[in-house]
């Protein structure tokens, strides 16, 4: 059963510490351009089988083995652009406030699935390779997990020096608040609040194609994070990530753009 994660009790080591600074350094190389919807479906077309193998690669670690090896067809972000849309209402806005209710709203934006709210039922992750599951924050604990979800977000201590980004995409998957869409709020928020606080600027990061090409390995290192306190798994794959992005935006943008 998955805790109610606590920031304060997160422990970031040193390597930890460092890939966050090698994402930062990564994410301020991206230059600035406007919003484009079915991008990130673009790319998920332009990734293809050896780019995303080569993802798949990188990301691999000693626990992939348990991996169940069903990863989603790839043609899903194809219906994704709800997503980049709530990006582009967030980023028009001086900030996001985050409460319970506000999250619920941004949830019905980013997934087209109206009138979300947070779920009173159980809820359980996909079997892994030997059937196994585990249950989501309890809908008894779930007040709790939102609450210090959006006091995190909320605050400003500590944005920038230690991986809080990271932090509250975790956070909001361990909780799985919602019966559906939670995977794309996650990645949504996590664009929305790397440009609130500065760290990025006007363009979201495809994380849907990205996070997808690792066929299930960010799903270890994010339940490594989660339920093990080990942050460096997760630290690590979001640097590899973007700093895959980096390297081959202006080859992307160069084909794909308009």
């Amino acid at each position: 059963m998955r805790r109610v994660m606590w920031y304060s009790e997160a422990k970031f080591s040193h390597a930890d510490l460092s890939y966050w600074n090698d994402t930062l350094r990564c994410l301020s190389t991206l230059p600035s351009r406007e919003v484009d919807i079915g991008a990130e479906a673009r790319f998920s077309t332009w990734l293809g089988e050896e780019r995303a193998e080569f993802i798949r690669q990188v990301t691999n670690d000693e626990l992939s083995r348990f991996l169940s090896g069903t990863p989603s067809a790839s043609d899903i972000f194809q219906q994704r652009d709800p997503s980049e849309i709530f990006f582009q209402w967030g980023t028009k806005r001086p900030s996001l406030h985050m409460t319970p209710t506000a999250l619920e709203s941004y949830a019905s934006i980013c997934s087209g699935i109206p009138d979300q709210r947070i779920r009173t039922f159980r809820n359980f992750s996909v079997p892994d390779a030997r059937g196994g599951r585990q249950e989501f924050v309890t809908p008894a604990e779930l007040p709790e997990a939102i609450d210090e979800f959006c006091n995190v977000w909320n605050s400003e201590s500590g944005v920038g020096r230690y991986p809080v980004p990271v932090w509250l995409f975790v956070a909001l998957l361990n909780a799985h608040p919602f019966g559906d869409g939670n995977g794309r709020l996650a990645r949504s928020l996590l664009n929305v609040f790397l440009i609130q606080n500065g760290l990025l600027r006007g363009h979201p990061i495809p994380f849907g194609p990205l996070l997808h090409a690792t066929q299930g390995n960010f799903i270890l290192a994010i339940g490594r994070a989660a339920i093990m306190n080990n942050w460096e798994p997760i630290t690590k794959t979001f640097y590899l990530l973007i700093k895959f992005y980096a390297d081959v935006y202006h080859e992307f943008w160069k084909e794909n753009d308009g």
